[in-house]
C-alpha cells in the first residue's frame, strides 16, 4: 500500500509542482503589465524591479496552486486509466478510498502550503510590494531620471542627454515652475547628483539661467560656473493607505480601527475568511477530479466528459464561494452558508470515496 501510494503521489506531486511553475509565470507576466509603465517611467535598476517580482508572487501562487492540483489530478488519474495501470490496481484488491489517497495526501500537502502563505508571507509580501511601489510613485530622486526623454520631477521637468553610472549626467536642460506666473529654464553643460536622505540635489556646471521680464517681455539670462537645484520627498504629506492584504489574519477578522467605515470593515472581514476557506478548495478540487474519474466506467473513446463535468463542477463551486463571500460585505449569514457549502463538499466527497461509500464494492470497469 505504502508502494502505490508513493508511485501515484509522486507524480502527481511532481505534476502540481510543474502546472505551479508555469501557471505562476504566464500570471505574473500578465499582472507585471500593470506596473510596467511605473518601471518605464521612473526608470528603476535590475534589483528593485526583481524586489517587486519576488514580493509579487506568493499573491499569485495562492491563486494558482487549487487550479494546479485540480489539473494534476485530472492528467495523472486520466494517464493511470489510459494505461489500464487502476484497473490492475483494483484487480489486485485495491479499494476506491485507497486508489484516492495519494491524490487527496498531495491536496492536503498544498492545503497546508497555502495556510502558510495565507497566513504569513502574504500579508508580508503586501506589505513590502505596496511600500516599495509608493516609494517608486512618491520618489523625487534626481537619480531616477532617464536620459533622452523628459522626466516629470515635482515642479521640474528635466531633460538630460546622456547618464553616468557616477550619478554624472550631461546636456541638462530643465524647466522650473515653482512660480507659474514665473517660469524659469535652466541649462548645463553637466551636473552631478546627490541623494542626502529624502533631500536630492542636482549640481550644475557651466551653465545658464533664463527667466522673462514681467515688465520689458524680455528674458534675463545669468550665466552660472555652478548652480544647485533641490528637491524634497513628498512623503510627508501625503500618507499611504493600507489595504486589506497587508493585514494579518486576527486584523482581518477583529478590525480595531474606530475610523474604519462599516463597509470597509466588513471588506476586511470577508478578507479574513477567504483566507481561510481558500486553502481548503485544494481538497475540494481534489475529490471532485477523483469522483469524476474513478466512480464512472471507462471508455476507449476517452473521459472527456468526465474532466469537462469536473472542470464546470469546480467553476460552480467557486462562482458560489466567490459570491457568498461578496455577500458577507452586506449579509452575515452569508457566513454559515460559505464554510457550510465548502466542508459540505468535503464530507460527501470523502464519503464517497470511503470504504463506507455508495461504490465501496464497485471497481472501474472497461466499457
Amino acid at each position: 500500500m505504502r508502494s502505490l501510494t508513493l508511485y501515484i503521489g509522486r507524480q502527481v506531486l511532481f505534476a502540481t509542482l510543474s502546472v505551479i511553475a508555469v501557471l505562476t509565470c504566464i500570471v505574473w507576466l500578465a499582472q507585471s503589465l500593470k506596473f510596467i509603465e511605473l518601471v518605464a517611467r521612473k526608470g528603476i535598476t535590475i534589483d528593485v524591479f526583481v524586489q517587486m517580482v519576488f514580493f509579487l508572487l506568493p499573491n499569485l501562487v495562492v491563486i494558482v496552486i487549487p487550479i494546479a492540483v485540480l489539473t494534476a489530478i485530472l492528467f495523472i488519474y486520466n494517464k493511470l486509466i489510459n494505461d489500464h495501470e487502476l484497473l490492475v490496481m483494483q484487480s489486485s484488491g485495491f479499494s476506491y478510498w485507497q486508489l484516492a489517497k495519494p491524490g487527496l495526501l498531495v491536496a492536503v500537502l498544498f492545503t497546508a502550503v497555502m495556510y502558510i502563505f495565507n497566513l504569513y508571507v502574504l500579508p508580508v509580501s503586501s506589505q513590502n510590494f505596496r511600500e516599495l511601489e509608493w516609494s517608486l510613485k512618491q520618489s523625487k530622486s534626481i537619480n531616477i531620471l532617464q536620459p533622452g526623454r523628459f522626466n516629470v520631477l515635482g515642479k521640474y521637468t528635466i531633460y538630460i542627454r546622456k547618464k553616468y553610472p557616477n550619478n554624472e549626467v550631461k546636456g541638462v536642460l530643465i524647466y522650473d515652475i515653482h512660480d507659474p506666473a514665473k517660469p524659469v529654464t535652466h541649462m548645463a553643460e553637466y551636473g552631478v547628483s546627490i541623494d542626502e536622505g529624502d533631500v536630492s540635489r542636482l549640481i550644475l556646471f557651466n551653465g545658464s539661467t533664463q527667466e522673462k521680464d514681467s515688465s520689458t517681455g524680455r528674458p534675463n539670462i545669468l550665466y552660472f560656473d555652478q548652480y544647485t537645484l533641490e528637491t524634497k520627498g513628498s512623503q510627508k504629506s501625503k500618507k499611504r493607505k493600507v489595504k486589506a492584504q497587508e493585514f494579518f489574519l486576527p486584523g482581518l477578522l477583529n478590525p480595531k480601527n474606530p475610523k474604519l467605515k462599516e463597509r470597509i470593515k466588513l471588506n476586511m472581514i470577508a478578507e479574513g475568511h477567504q483566507r481561510l476557506i481558500s486553502p481548503l478548495y485544494c481538497i475540494v478540487f481534489s475529490i471532485i477530479a477523483l469522483i469524476a474519474l474513478m466512480l464512472f466506467p471507462y471508455s476507449r473513446r476517452g473521459r472527456q466528459k468526465q474532466i469537462i463535468s469536473a472542470a464546470i463542477l469546480v467553476c460552480a463551486f467557486y462562482v458560489m464561494t466567490l459570491l457568498l463571500l461578496n455577500m458577507l460585505k452586506s449579509l452575515t449569514i452569508a457566513l454559515s452558508a460559505l464554510y457550510g457549502i465548502v466542508f459540505l463538499f468535503i464530507i460527501v466527497g470523502l464519503w464517497i470515496l470511503s470504504p463506507l461509500g455508495p461504490f465501496s464494492g464497485n471497481r472501474v470497469k472497461d466499457k
